[in-house]
């Protein structure tokens, strides 16, 4: 008769049925790197559509005042838009019709955009627009400038 525990190198093995805790613990490990990934992708996201909505915003308010130049080409050689970046307002020396289209454009551009401030700088055949703003960038906030030169048709 031959003895059963001789056949067998080890004859008391247990078999594991299941996941083990090691096993466990890296698949969460995987899971928590994997769901951090995806949330700063989200964050790189929104902060992208920020940024080009501001760009949109600057783009659409720019041509919206370039428009009014172009219309009253003599007034806006002579300075009559002329503003500084300081001014929240146009100057009280120019028309109530004019005063209203810079105090108009210059709300419009401090509701679009964050810290917006605006410069328009006319001479006899040449206007530069300006918009400053913050832009609000992964490291911080960033002040953005953009700046439009048109010609003036005076004829």
């Amino acid at each position: 008769m031959t003895n059963s525990r001789s056949r067998h190198a080890y004859p008391y093995r247990v078999f594991q049925n299941g996941v083990g805790l090691i096993e466990v613990m890296i698949a969460l490990f995987i899971l928590a790197f994997g769901a951090l990934a995806i949330g700063n992708v989200q964050i790189s996201a929104l902060t992208s559509v920020s940024v080009s909505t501001s760009h949109f915003s600057v783009s659409k308010l720019t041509e919206e005042i370039a428009e009014q130049l172009k219309a009253d080409p003599v007034e806006a050689g002579l300075g009559g838009y002329n503003t500084p970046f300081a001014d929240t307002a146009a100057r009280t020396s120019i028309p109530a019709q004019r005063a209203g289209v810079i105090n108009n454009w210059k709300n419009n551009v401090s509701t679009a955009l964050p810290s917006g401030a605006t410069q328009i700088n006319c001479t006899t055949n040449v206007c530069t627009i300006s918009l400053r703003w913050s832009e609000r960038i992964t490291s911080g906030a960033t002040e953005q400038l953009y700046n439009l030169r048109i010609p003036l048709q005076t004829d």
